[in-house]
């Protein structure tokens, strides 16, 4: 596939590959191995990708109800024709931003700092992931514009998983890819839980209902 890896108003990339994989492995029993051979930044793009994926029969329902407490973090920087120096500075805002939120290793949190770099094309992106004792990897992720201050990127980045963390999110990959593969699981549940409320199942509804339903009254093999 070729286009834009990185690009603005848009999962990056990487988030395919650190987030929306490893979450539609573990719940849904779906495996993707995804190459990139050359990233494309917007607005030029150029990226070229390869990906290979494993057929399935049939996809199991959902049912996430406790995410549990964070016990990872990782901040992964890309820096590609430019200064090396900003992905050190880049990982060191986003620690910094997270430890703000409170989320420090004095509560047993391990962080983990990953950095790519190359000489073209040129462009800078970021993605922040919060891993829980449960499986549920929450995250957040940008690029860095041409103007802007890495350490302004970073605070926006980090608050994705922070925002997760502090609110009741259990499933986090975006609303827009969960009709599709829930239209073709094996049934119609499709439940998460909420850790501030235990014991409460909550269901799709207000925007996501329509979706939902459209999905469901597709035919199974269109």
């Amino acid at each position: 596939m070729k286009g834009g890896t990185n690009a603005a108003y848009a999962p990056q990339i990487d988030y395919c590959t650190r987030v929306f994989g490893p979450t539609v492995k573990r719940y849904f029993g779906l495996n993707f191995d995804l190459q990139v051979k050359q990233r494309g930044f917007f607005p030029k793009g150029g990226g070229v990708v390869e990906l290979h994926t494993v057929p399935t029969r049939s996809i199991p329902p959902v049912c996430a109800l406790n995410r549990g407490k964070v016990v990872s973090i990782s901040c992964f920087v890309c820096v590609c024709g430019l200064p090396e120096v900003l992905a050190g500075r880049m990982a060191k805002a986003a620690h910094q931003a997270l430890q703000g939120a409170g989320l420090a290793e004095e509560q047993g949190i391990r962080f983990v700092s990953e950095q790519e770099t190359s000489k073209f094309p040129h462009g800078v992106g970021c993605v922040v992931t919060a891993t829980t004792e449960s499986g549920c990897i929450l995250a957040g992720s940008s690029l860095c514009g041409k103007d802007q201050k890495v350490e302004e990127v970073c605070g926006r980045v980090s608050a994705g998983p922070v925002s997760g963390v502090y609110g009741s999110c259990v499933w986090q990959i975006g609303h827009q890819d969960r009709p599709y593969l829930v239209a073709h699981a094996d049934s119609d549940a499709f439940c998460t839980g909420d850790d501030q409320r235990p014991g409460e199942v909550r269901r799709p509804g207000g925007q996501q209902h329509f979706p939902f339903h459209f999905c469901h009254i597709l035919p199974r093999d269109w």
